[in-house]
C-alpha cells in the first residue's frame, strides 16, 4: 500500500465516508475528545483529519491544525468548520510521513483511525514524535489486532482486500504501542465489541 493508493482510496471515499464509519466510530470520537478536555494543552494537531468528524468536539479555545492526504476529504472537512469558533482551524494537505512543521511545533497531537493507515508506521510515528514537543500528547484511537472473536473473524476477511479497504486490517498492538520507547498513560476499550482502543501516550522515554 502507498502514499498514492491511500490518497485515492480516500478521495473515492469522501463523498460516503461520514455513512459509511460516522456512526459507527463515534464512541471512539467522543472518548478522544473528551479525554482532550482533562488535558493542558495549547494547540493540537490532527493527522489523518478526513472529513472533520473529530472538528466540532475539539476544545473551543484550542487552535486545531488537520491535515490529510486526501483533497476529496478535506473539502468535507472544511463544510464542518465553525465559522464562530473562537480559535483558529486550519486544514492542510499532508502527508503524515513528511509533515511541513518544526519539531515540537504541536503539545497535542491526535490520530483517530490513522495508525493503521499510513503506508510506513515506524516512519509515520517518527514524524508524530517529532512534530509533537518533549512530553507532549500523543492520543492514538485506532483498531488492533486479536481484539475478539468478533474482530478476528472481520480481520480475515479483510486482509486480501487491504489495498481497495484502505488500511491494514492486521495491527499489532505490541509492536505498534507496547515496544515503542514512550510512556504510556492509558489505555481503554472503545466502539462497538471493543474493536479499537484509545491511547494516551506521553512523548517522552519510558522512566
Amino acid at each position: 500500500m502507498t502514499a498514492k493508493d491511500v490518497r485515492d482510496r480516500y478521495d473515492t471515499y469522501a463523498n460516503i465516508y461520514d455513512k459509511l464509519f460516522g456512526m459507527v466510530l463515534e464512541p471512539g470520537r467522543k472518548a478522544l475528545a473528551a479525554s482532550l478536555r482533562q488535558q493542558p494543552v495549547s494547540n493540537i494537531l490532527e493527522i489523518g483529519v478526513g472529513t472533520g468528524l473529530l472538528l466540532p468536539q475539539y476544545p473551543p479555545q484550542v487552535p486545531v491544525t488537520g491535515v490529510d492526504l486526501s483533497p476529496g476529504m478535506l473539502r468535507k472537512a472544511r463544510e464542518k468548520v465553525d465559522p464562530q469558533r473562537p480559535a483558529p482551524v486550519t486544514l492542510l494537505v499532508a502527508d503524515g510521513e513528511r509533515l511541513p512543521f518544526a519539531d515540537g511545533a504541536f503539545d497535542c497531537v491526535t490520530l483517530p483511525y490513522t495508525y493503521s493507515v499510513t503506508p510506513d508506521p515506524r516512519a509515520f510515528m517518527r514524524e508524530v514524535r517529532r512534530v509533537c514537543k518533549p512530553g507532549g500528547l500523543i492520543v492514538i484511537l485506532n483498531h488492533f489486532s486479536n481484539a475478539g472473536p468478533v474482530w478476528n473473524v472481520l480481520e480475515a476477511l479483510a486482509k486480501p482486500f487491504v489495498r481497495k479497504l484502505g488500511f491494514d486490517s492486521a495491527f499489532s498492538y505490541a509492536e505498534h504501542v507496547e515496544q515503542v520507547d514512550w510512556q504510556i498513560e492509558s489505555v481503554r476499550k472503545v466502539n462497538a465489541f471493543n474493536l479499537s482502543r484509545l491511547v494516551l501516550i506521553r512523548n517522552a522515554p519510558r522512566s
